[in-house]
């Protein structure tokens, strides 16, 4: 399944299989493909239309690049040569702008535009995001991340302290 799932050659991997084995070898890929989200991470996942090699992009609030070839401590990629999704998430560690992008790769740069969507999870909040890609990069969403603090009395004084 992992070989499959990296090269996208599921005719080479599951071929031989028996229909019984291949239906459980093709759900336990598709099952697998999903990194696990976490409620401070953002969550991303693209799919579109055509046969192009696109690729997630975070920049980070530090100005960190975000991508399947890491940048990021906390990181999880998936389907990543595929040429009709990926999945990204990243940790959410600093307060600020996550600007996504989506990517034509190096050397497979589509001939005309891509459509297709973003799925963004973050926060318990998900969005999904059409897009049109081309040659250059597509900056599809900013996700900001912010924090708020008041000052609350506590509930006792000073002298319920003592004994």
């Amino acid at each position: 399944v992992v070989a499959a799932q990296c090269t996208q050659d599921t005719e080479r991997f599951f071929g031989l299989l028996t229909k019984s084995a291949r239906t459980s070898a093709e759900r336990k890929m598709n099952e697998e493909a999903r990194p696990r989200i976490r409620p401070d991470s953002l969550n991303l996942e693209a799919a579109w239309e055509g046969d192009a090699q696109l690729d997630l992009i975070v920049l980070t609030p530090d100005g960190r690049v975000v991508s399947f070839a890491g940048g990021s401590r906390r990181l999880q990629a998936q389907s990543v040569q595929s040429k009709v999704t990926e999945q990204l998430a990243t940790s959410m560690e600093k307060r600020g702008r996550y600007q996504i992008f989506v990517v034509p790769r190096t050397g497979s740069a589509p001939s005309g535009s891509v459509k297709g969507s973003v799925k963004i999870v973050s926060y318990g909040t998900t969005r999904l995001l059409p897009f049109a890609a081309g040659s250059t990069p597509l900056r599809v969403a900013d996700v900001v991340v912010s924090s708020k603090s008041r000052l609350v009395p506590a509930p006792f004084g000073p002298m319920d302290l003592v004994e």
